[in-house]
């Protein structure tokens, strides 16, 4: 998924030639100037965050420091022109004015309103084209969740979506991204690839997703173990070596024979009367 053009806007230093030092701490430093200037950004050069501290989806803005010193004084020697540009390690490089020497730039996506890091939305780009919501059909004037399939979908029938297939259990498994949901769209079969965007299903049923997902994986796996006690029914790995059968459940603390939990279990109640 190609990001958009006006990276020039958001990122400090894409400059043709190299800035003084303190231009560039001046510049690249998150002062209440820039946080002014990230807000004037252009909607469609634009980049959507989830803010732990905002605790909802907000605009972002892209800040480059260097992988040596971290240092945000830094001149980038090549534009990102994709996704992967700015989520791996190691694609682009710069040349840092602490170090004076040419090192891999690391990306970090921050908040425009609290300033804090934020994990980076690639699934949601702003509706500067006001275009009309593929599933409801109405038009919204913010951001819209697309999933590589131009199959705009707002934020409502998005969480809707996430709702049922949480209460009916109706999420994919589709390597390597582990259990997710398709495009609202009927018959699309475009994925959801990075699970950040579940968490405007609020904190508790977030939770859940995360439950009901590892549990599914640990189903699938032969040494995945499922916590015999009712009131825990947690989900882990155990390690293969260990093969005398008496497992600690992660969450409850509690021992359990992997093998015959049930009859451990009612084994030491009995012992215990």
């Amino acid at each position: 998924m190609p990001l958009i053009s006006t990276f020039r806007s958001l990122i400090v230093f894409v400059e043709n030639q190299q800035p003084s030092a303190s231009v560039a701490r001046a510049a690249s430093s998150d002062s209440p100037s820039e946080s002014q200037v990230a807000r004037g950004t252009p909607e469609i050069g634009s980049f959507y965050v989830w803010c732990k501290t905002c605790n909802d989806i907000r605009r972002g803005k892209l800040r480059v420091y260097c992988s040596e010193c971290a240092s945000s004084a830094v001149l980038v020697r090549t534009e990102p022109s994709c996704w992967r540009d700015v989520t791996r390690s190691k694609q682009i490089q710069v040349d840092c004015e602490e170090c004076k020497s040419v090192e891999y730039a690391v990306f970090r996506f921050k908040c425009v309103k609290c300033n804090e890091i934020g994990a980076v939305l690639s699934h949601i780009s702003g509706n500067w084209e006001h275009v009309e919501c593929s599933v409801c059909l109405d038009e919204h004037n913010t951001y819209l969740f697309d999933l590589g399939c131009h199959h705009m979908v707002c934020r409502q029938c998005f969480v809707e979506c996430l709702n049922v297939a949480l209460e009916e259990t109706k999420f994919v498994f589709r390597p390597p991204y582990g259990y997710t949901i398709t495009c609202p769209y009927p018959g699309c079969e475009r994925c959801i690839t990075d699970v950040h965007h579940f968490h405007v299903l609020g904190d508790e049923k977030y939770e859940r997703y995360q439950k009901i997902a590892a549990e599914k994986l640990v189903a699938m796996d032969d040494q995945g173990v499922f916590c015999p006690y009712p009131d825990c029914s947690a989900s882990f790995f155990w390690e293969v070596e260990n093969d005398d059968g008496k497992t600690s459940c992660p969450e409850c603390l509690r021992l359990f024979c992997r093998y015959k939990p049930r009859h451990f279990i009612l084994k030491r109640k009995m012992k215990n009367l």
